[in-house]
């Protein structure tokens, strides 16, 4: 049965194609008075910032704004990157790439009205950028996952964790050399440690290169690797959302393309989405692939309902 919903608001904005101003939107902030949208923005010249734009309950565009320093490329990531931390401030995680084509991962810090206060940039290695970031309210830190490039050809995971204001505690790097493994998406798990997703092309592939595997690491909360595994076969998986369950289990939710045929290995962007349920330990329990006829089509959202189903939401084209 289909259960169709009626939409009670629906706004578009600067839309004219050649007006210097896009968006890709991947954030969402919800206050007692107003929405905030998150994402990226362009600029004269080709230049690209963070753009924050608030709506009220109704869909009318209150204030919009374009955060960055003149001359970057602002790069927000694909997926679900902002956080609140705990004295009502808000964190889009993110990058941003020089002039020089230099990139360091950033954390842009926003206050209740969601103008910008301040920004943190981390470098050390020649490319970083984050993906995603949530607030541990137990430790009062602010924890953010990427990756770093250190070659073409040897990207890691990047996972780092900082005070409320931007200050760097400690950063973990986990992958091999020679391979690309990116990370996509970060849980907080209830004994206090963190559940990591994203792809790889360095465990358990069958052609290097070609095909990634889907890779979850479960940490303690100093970012100590406690168990990890890999899943994938000949197709090529990625997982864009991973979090612990009300069971104490994990579920996965991504998507899958198969090489082997000849309509995918000629649209790179088809895709199946799939959920994959773990137990605690990161034993598979069972995995569910969705059929599919069209091209980008994997989940990148995936939440637990209080009466334990899950619900999901992703893109297709």
């Amino acid at each position: 049965m289909v259960t169709y919903v009626t939409v009670q608001a629906q706004t578009t904005f600067n839309v004219r194609p050649n007006n210097g101003n896009w968006g890709i939107s991947n954030t969402i902030f919800i206050t007692d008075s107003v929405y905030a949208i998150a994402g990226v923005g362009g600029e004269f010249r080709g230049q690209k910032k963070l753009r924050v734009s608030t709506f009220d309950y109704s869909g009318n565009l209150k204030k919009e704004q374009l955060h960055g320093a003149n001359y970057e490329r602002i790069a927000t990531g694909f997926y679900g990157n902002g956080t609140k931390i705990n004295d009502n401030r808000y964190v889009i995680a993110g990058g941003a790439i020089d002039k020089n084509g230099k990139g360091v991962a950033r954390m842009f810090f926003l206050d209740q009205t969601f103008d910008s206060i301040l920004f943190r940039d981390y470098k050390k290695h020649w490319f970083q950028q984050f993906s995603q970031s949530i607030w541990d309210s137990k430790s009062e830190h602010l924890v953010c996952l990427g990756h770093a490039d250190f070659s073409i050809i040897d990207t890691r995971f990047l996972l780092t964790r900082s005070d409320s204001l931007g200050n760097q505690i400690w950063d973990t790097l986990y992958g091999t050399t020679t391979h690309l493994d990116k990370a996509t998406t970060i849980g907080l798990c209830k004994d206090g440690g963190y559940i990591l997703g994203g792809w790889t092309e360095s465990y358990g592939v069958p052609n290097v290169g070609e095909s990634a595997n889907v890779w979850i690491i479960k940490t303690d909360s100093n970012g100590k690797v406690e168990w990890e595994r890999v899943f994938g076969d000949s197709l090529s998986e990625a997982v864009f959302s991973v979090f612990e369950g009300k069971d104490g289990g994990f579920y996965l939710g991504g998507g899958r393309t198969d090489y082997s045929d000849e309509f995918s290995r000629n649209n790179p962007g088809y895709g199946l989405p799939f959920i994959i349920k773990l137990d605690a330990l990161g034993n598979t329990l069972w995995d569910k692939t969705f059929s599919s006829v069209r091209y980008n089509h994997f989940l990148t959202s995936l939440e637990e309902t209080p009466d334990g189903s899950l619900i999901g939401c992703g893109s297709a084209r």
